[in-house]
């Protein structure tokens, strides 16, 4: 079998596809789940399967490269630019674990299927032409050694002449059955061969061979619609080869449902043997690595569930040994878990100075708040520090503080700092005619505060109030400036609330 240019190209895309593949699939940070395994099994298979029918189709003619008239190089093609997208896809965990399953059979198994029948319809057509070349070689080669008898007699030349047309006009189409008579025939022409300078010898052994082939012809047509017997066929060679690639197909394809079936149960039954014993991360571990198998995303919430249930606990008994750091970064891990966000809120007030609370989250961590005033039933909050910084206004108008960019952002972005129990507790203010919850201090607040050093920051923060087209501010060493500010220059933000204590 020579390896040429078609072959070579053939076998280097495959090779080059094979390590692109592995460098995506091991070199990348996905995760090697199960779905993870059936995409890089079946895009191993697809280059093994792709390499080896390109080899065999460049070694055949062009005839045996079709399959109901569309070449089998662009079905080879198209099957092996399939795989490798489904196994992108699985590698990826972008498809599901059963679509995995389902789209390679189905990949591999039509391709399996289309060479195999492909390669079957070849061999009957070759089958079939064989037949007739046997059946038309004993003809052919009677005309044939006729052809090569010679004599310069006239009469027998014309006799000679005479019996190659017999020949050439006789059904051309042999049978077993007439193997005896054609033995007959050609053991006489070979006589005629021996015996043709002997012109009556010859003469004798020309009739003879006309009556046998007369014979001969006679009885091909009575044999027209009888049936060869059925003989042995040679199963060898290529055929043995395209029959061990399908086998392979198949074997691969029980294989690989064997162990990402079978297997899954296996693994699905010892997970739930571990949620039952109470070793919540080990089961976890298993649900994940089964990506989908069953109703294994259910139970990595569950798992969760009670994982985050003991971290929780842990916490709390971190909390009462007063191990407050350790308590803190279990709460933070926890995230969203029930109150986790209160308890560090809790914490961070049992450590806090005289005038300073915390309440709410605002990325991820506690807001300081100084208390500028508090009665019997309520407190009177502002941010110890800028919790953002914005402009006043996104554009460059005259105002009124509600329009203002920073209302907008306060009462609709930065309101989700709080919980729903804690939103319950802010109680509304009317500013500038407006009820709302969350406000900036005012100037008159802010020039009355009996404590000044409240006005300190690490940077300049805006007030709400107007003056002209500006804004008036306070600089971070908590001076008022009068004049303000453009709208559109980004300062502090110290949000202001008022606290039902009841």
């Amino acid at each position: 079998m020579n390896f040429n240019k078609r072959k070579g190209i053939a076998a280097a895309t495959s090779v080059i596809v094979l390590v692109m593949f592995n460098i995506v699939a091991f070199f990348t940070p996905v995760k090697h789940t199960i779905t993870f395994w059936i995409g890089y099994s079946f895009v191993t298979l697809a280059v093994i399967l792709f390499m080896s029918v390109m080899i065999a189709l460049f070694s055949s003619d062009s005839r045996d490269r079709m399959f109901r008239n569309l070449p089998i190089v662009n079905i080879a093609w198209l099957y092996f630019v399939l795989q490798i997208i489904a196994g992108v896809l699985q590698i990826a965990s972008i498809m599901s674990y059963i679509g995995a399953i389902i789209t390679d059979t189905i990949l591999t198994g039509v391709f399996v299927i289309v060479v195999m029948a492909s390669k079957a319809a070849i061999d009957n057509i070759a089958e079939k032409e064989s037949y007739i070349a046997d059946k038309v070689i004993f003809i052919s080669n009677m005309k044939h050694e006729v052809s090569l008898i010679k004599t310069d007699d006239v009469d027998l030349q014309k006799k000679l002449y005479q019996l190659k047309e017999d020949i050439e006009f006789s059904d051309p189409m042999s049978h077993s059955k007439l193997r005896d008579i054609e033995i007959k025939i050609e053991y006489v022409i070979s006589h005629l061969k021996n015996n043709i300078a002997d012109k009556e010898k010859a003469i004798a052994d020309i009739i003879e061979i006309d009556s046998l082939l007369k014979e001969r012809n006679a009885k091909c047509r009575l044999l027209k619609n009888t049936k060869e017997p059925k003989i042995s066929k040679d199963n060898s060679g290529v055929k043995y080869l395209t029959i061990t690639v399908g086998t392979v197909g198949l074997l691969a394809t029980i294989a690989i449902v064997i162990c990402f079936v079978v297997i899954p149960k296996n693994l699905y039954a010892d997970g739930m043997a571990l949620y039952e014993n109470e070793k919540y991360e080990e089961a976890k571990k298993i649900f994940v690595e089964l990506d989908g198998f069953d109703n294994s995303k259910t139970m990595i919430e569950l798992c969760n569930d009670e994982i985050n249930a003991e971290k929780y606990q842990l916490a709390l008994e971190k909390t009462e040994d007063r191990n407050y750091v350790d308590a803190i970064n279990i709460y933070k891990e926890l995230g969203d878990y029930k109150d986790s966000k209160e308890q560090i809120e809790k914490i961070h007030n049992r450590l806090a100075k005289e005038d300073v609370v915390y309440y709410g989250t605002y990325k991820e961590n506690p807001i300081a708040w100084r208390i500028i005033e508090t009665d019997n039933d309520s407190m009177y909050l502002i941010a110890d520090e800028a919790i953002n910084e914005m402009p006043y206004n996104e554009d460059l108008k005259n105002v009124d503080w509600t329009e203002s960019s920073i209302y907008e952002w306060l009462n609709n972005e930065f309101i989700k700092a709080f919980s729903d129990e804690q939103l319950e507790s802010i109680m509304p203010t009317k500013i500038d005619g407006t009820d709302c919850k969350i406000f900036l201090m005012g100037y008159r607040e802010a020039e009355d505060l009996e404590d000044q050093s409240i006005l300190d920051a690490e940077k300049e923060w805006w007030l709400r109030t107007k003056v002209d087209a500006n804004a008036i501010y306070v600089s971070a060493s908590g001076e008022i400036v009068d004049e303000g500010d453009q709208v559109v220059r980004a300062k502090g933000i110290r949000p202001c609330i008022w606290i039902d204590l009841k």
